[in-house]
């Protein structure tokens, strides 16, 4: 952990304005990577993972520009609304997934459940049977 420090301390000494730069793109996932508190943030990696995603042209421009990179780079609203959108959309898919898996699944189940009440039901209709304990309309158990 510490290592990380040192890392982000030299790269915040070496380049300030890259390194404001890629906190202002990546500012949502880094706050929720701090607020964040299930077992490995599955939710601040997706807003991270997006807005990396959406990050990569405004870093890429500013590696090449180098030395001419300056603070109103660092500010460009067009390239940060659109990281924070795609980190916006990373919190809705690592929030909503789960619940619209559940719901398909639970609705898949349901359709599995009826077609085997259904096929219960016919077998039940064509060999003359009652129930499930296997007797038919004598009460005498019949072999299978």
């Amino acid at each position: 952990m510490w290592l990380q420090g040192m890392a982000c301390g030299g790269m915040a000494a070496l380049a300030p304005v890259a390194t404001s730069q890629v906190l202002m793109l990546l500012a949502p996932g880094l706050v929720f990577l701090i607020l964040d508190e299930q077992e490995g943030k599955p939710v601040a990696r997706a807003m991270l993972m997006f807005g990396l995603a959406a990050s990569t042209e405004p870093i890429r421009s500013a590696w090449i520009t180098g030395s001419e990179l300056g603070w109103d780079r660092v500010m460009d609203t067009q390239a940060i609304m659109m990281a924070w959108l795609a980190a916006a959309i990373g919190w809705l898919l690592a929030n909503a997934l789960p619940v619209l898996i559940v719901l398909a699944l639970d609705a898949s189940h349901q359709a599995r459940a009826e077609a085997l009440r259904d096929t219960r039901a016919t077998l039940v209709r064509d060999w003359g049977l009652d129930g499930a304990d296997g007797s038919g309309g004598d009460g005498q158990a019949h072999p299978q």
